[in-house]
């Protein structure tokens, strides 16, 4: 079982996410639960995980973080529609209303994808903007290195450009060439992210 110390573990406890969960579960949902896994912090899964040392509790815990991860593939799989249609006014109307919006969304459906992904393969959520392609770069055990440096290079890249897109008075030009280019890029990421998360649900046999 892990071991954290006592000082950490009233901390953890007075955070809200462990505040929630003394609620009772009449007064709970399925999605209510699931929003508290993906609070989680690397040192609370932790702790949880060695509560749910038994064989039984682990399996449900790892189904868990199994219907986690497909929730939130289906979310970038929104995104990324959404910035397909977006794409498809702006190639009849022009893309200077809305070639920043297919930008932002095309990135949000990178962004969910690789935490889909990593937040599967590490059991602990990561959601930081900046640092998220580097620890994407860093996991070694997901997926092929060109694979995974690949994405994380579009991440990163895509990150800059919405900031950019979201932020500035003034877009990079052209529009339209950067934001098709997002648009395949997020295709692409996304794509292997559900490859990496149908490879870890049968590596745990799930």
């Amino acid at each position: 079982m892990t071991r954290i110390c006592f000082g950490r573990a009233i901390s953890l406890a007075t955070r809200p996410v462990w505040r929630y969960a003394t609620t009772p579960m009449s007064q709970r949902s399925q999605e209510d639960d699931l929003r508290l896994v993906e609070r989680l912090t690397n040192d609370e899964y932790k702790l949880v995980d060695g509560v749910l040392a038994s064989e039984v509790l682990s399996k449900d815990w790892s189904q868990t973080w199994a219907r986690l991860a497909n929730d939130r593939m289906k979310l970038a799989e929104a995104h990324l529609a959404a910035a397909e249609a977006l794409a498809d006014v702006c190639a009849s109307k022009g893309w200077d209303s809305l070639g920043r919006s297919v930008i932002n969304r095309a990135y949000y459906a990178m962004f969910c994808a690789v935490r889909a992904a990593l937040a599967f393969e590490h059991k602990a959520d990561h959601n930081d903007h900046k640092k998220l392609p580097d620890v994407l770069a860093k996991t070694t055990t997901l997926g092929p290195t060109d694979d995974r440096i690949a994405a994380s290079s579009h991440l990163a890249k895509g990150r800059d450009l919405r900031n950019k897109a979201d932020y500035s008075a003034y877009c990079p030009q052209p529009v339209g060439y950067n934001a098709g280019l997002v648009l395949s890029q997020a295709r692409d990421v996304v794509m292997l992210c559900q490859r990496w998360v149908e490879q870890i649900k049968k590596e745990r046999k799930l």
